[in-house]
């Protein structure tokens, strides 16, 4: 037992040199954050987000449950809700 653990401080502090050894600026996420903000910002969201919003009118009103309306009107207000959240969670990097 006391080996193993040896072996994983040892393995944790070869590893751990070469994760502060980062020179990337903190950019290697920026396709991606302008990739998904261009989604959430632009027509899909606004489509995917009406959709939702329809199809729980559509299906409350089949089952005469109201929770679907109310669900989809949460998942599309959060749709668009989320960029300034995803703003908020980038900080300083985006």
């Amino acid at each position: 037992m006391k080996k193993l653990a040896l072996m994983v401080m040892a393995l944790t502090v070869l590893t751990a040199a070469s994760a502060m050894a980062s020179t990337s600026q903190g950019t290697e996420f920026q396709s991606i954050y302008d990739r998904v903000m261009g989604w959430v910002t632009g027509l899909p969201a606004i489509i995917f987000g009406l959709a939702v919003g329809i199809l729980g009118g559509i299906r409350a009103f089949q089952s005469g449950q109201y929770f679907w309306m109310f669900g989809g009107l949460i998942v599309a207000a959060f749709i668009f809700v989320m960029p300034s959240i995803m703003t908020g969670l980038g900080g300083a990097t985006f």
